[in-house]
């Protein structure tokens, strides 16, 4: 999978989404945005999520959840990974998980039907 996301040279849809503790989330949430900077990436989305369910089951504090879609080429993106990986490192992180997102959509044109060429 790794030599998948590192030989891509075409840009990508990623998402990359991190659980951790109330306590950690400021933290994470200026790391990761940091990271992102540092490697160019413009972020096209950022969500936070309060993980109720999880918390009132073992009544330990609550997790939260941040997601951020970003698109760039597969090494730029496994950098960026790594880049987020060191800085969130003494954090107490549930999980990191870096997801490709399903690109737009392309008609899939039959060997008789071709697309009428732009002039």
């Amino acid at each position: 999978m790794n030599d998948i996301i590192r030989h891509n040279i075409r840009p990508q849809r990623y998402q990359l989404s991190v659980i951790c503790p109330t306590q950690a989330v400021k933290a994470a949430r200026r790391e990761i945005r940091a990271a992102a900077q540092g490697h160019g990436l413009k972020v096209s989305s950022w969500n936070e999520t309060l993980l109720v369910g999880e918390c009132q089951a073992s009544g330990a504090p609550a997790n939260w959840m941040l997601a951020t879609e970003f698109r760039s080429r597969g090494d730029a993106s496994m950098h960026f990974l790594e880049a987020v990986m060191q800085r969130l490192g003494n954090l107490p992180l549930a999980r990191v998980r870096l997801d490709i997102l399903p690109g737009q959509i392309r008609p899939e044109w039959s060997a008789g039907v071709r697309p009428l060429a732009q002039s």
